[in-house]
């Protein structure tokens, strides 16, 4: 028993019975979207040193899942059963089951597009296969449509792949440690012709999970990009469930968002 502790402390996986509920919420502070996200550090016993990052004083977004079939672009993603809103910037819509996740699409508010839907009727977008832990990934293509009042409804097909790549500590502002915590990586692009141009859509996602708190993630990082000869936009938000102890001053943050 004691030889096997080693191996229980870091036996966690995605598997549905830990798979965030309809109605489950978190309020999480937002981060200066330049910071270090750590993306090379992976594998066993990794450390994610985050303590020192700064924030927007006063500013919170809500993490939150939500009934997918009351929501106003249900039709557009037909099957899924959730909707995982991250602050009301990206809502991926999804359905579940024993075996797995998989997505519709997702919708997201794009400077250029305005309202941008992002659906894949046609083929689903794996997420994961149930358990998914330290080492897991997937590799998938997905096909359907994306819509926006600039570019009407227009066909495009991605590619996509995730993974469960490491385990490790996690350090948030305030002297705030979490063991145990596993991150799910999610990368995707999507392209669509945009006025006789190709352009790409490209979702870049880091999410935080110590099971033992919550079911949603306590850090997340989420950025979407529009690669194209016409277009070459970016959108990041980084929350965490610790409040920051230093702040970004608003002038630098209104020059970040111009």
């Amino acid at each position: 028993f004691i030889i096997s502790l080693p191996f229980l402390s870091v036996a966690q996986s995605f598997d549905a019975t830990n798979e965030a509920a309809i109605g489950s919420l978190a309020s999480l502070h937002l981060c200066d979207s330049n910071a270090n996200i750590q993306a090379n550090i992976m594998g066993a016993n990794a450390t994610w040193d985050f303590s020192q990052i700064a924030g927007i004083f006063g500013v919170t977004k809500d993490v939150q899942i939500l009934d997918a079939t009351q929501d106003p672009n249900y039709a557009s993603f037909a099957g899924s059963t959730k909707m995982y809103d991250i602050g009301g910037n990206l809502q991926t819509f999804y359905s579940s089951s024993a075996n797995g996740r998989i997505s519709q699409g997702f919708v997201f508010n794009e400077v250029s597009l305005g309202n941008v839907v992002a659906s894949w009727p046609i083929n689903n977008e794996l997420l994961m296969n149930y358990p998914f832990a330290l080492g897991a990934s997937t590799s998938d293509v997905f096909d359907g449509t994306i819509t926006s009042t600039t570019t009407g409804t227009i066909p495009t097909n991605g590619v996509s792949m995730t993974s469960a790549d490491g385990i490790g500590t996690l350090l948030l502002p305030g002297g705030s440690s979490y063991s145990n915590v596993l991150r799910f990586h999610l990368k995707d692009s999507a392209t669509a012709i945009v006025f006789n141009t190709p352009v790409h859509f490209v979702r870049n996602q880091f999410e935080y999970y110590d099971f033992t708190i919550s079911n949603l993630p306590i850090f997340l990082y989420s950025n979407i990009k529009l690669e194209s000869a016409l277009l070459n936009n970016s959108s990041t938000l980084v929350l965490s469930k610790d409040q920051p102890t230093t702040f970004v001053g608003l002038e630098e943050n209104d020059i970040e968002a111009f």
